[in-house]
């Protein structure tokens, strides 16, 4: 079988083949779930956002959203004072559960980015939306023209 994540393109090629998949949520698959947790790296802006945040860090809330299988998680976790993932898959959501576990300053949940009655955060200081999204989004919206 063809390996279809095997580029950094991983947004574009995931979003070309979500309608050969048919009514299945493409991000609840394991093979995908066991992809995203591969990737490790920052992209340059989250790695700009990062560095001119740092010192401030240890005071901010964090919603991310579209947290997948917590690519970034890595990164900004451990300095924040509150982090928040938020995915629509529960399997990305389980996935980050295991692998960075649940605390009183660090939790993951199922919730769509239309409906954010889930958050238990009052203020935000700092809003992630992940480029999966952005470039899914924008692939449905060229794609109704």
């Amino acid at each position: 079988m063809y390996n279809l994540f095997n580029r950094r393109d991983l947004a574009q090629k995931v979003a070309y083949y979500l309608p050969f998949l048919g009514s299945g949520n493409v991000w609840e698959q394991n093979y995908v779930v066991e992809e995203y947790k591969t990737q490790s790296e920052l992209q340059k802006p989250e790695q700009v956002v990062l560095e001119l945040l740092k010192d401030k860090a240890p005071e901010m809330k964090m919603l991310d959203l579209g947290v997948g299988a917590g690519r970034t998680t890595t990164f900004f976790k451990p300095l924040m004072k509150d982090y928040v993932g938020v995915d629509s898959s529960k399997n990305m959501v389980t996935s980050c559960q295991k692998r960075f576990g649940k605390t009183e300053k660090c939790t993951f949940m199922v919730g769509d980015a239309r409906n954010m009655d889930c958050l238990r955060m009052k203020s935000l200081i700092l809003f992630c939306l992940a480029s999966t999204a952005l470039t899914l989004s924008t692939m449905k919206t060229a794609s109704k023209r």
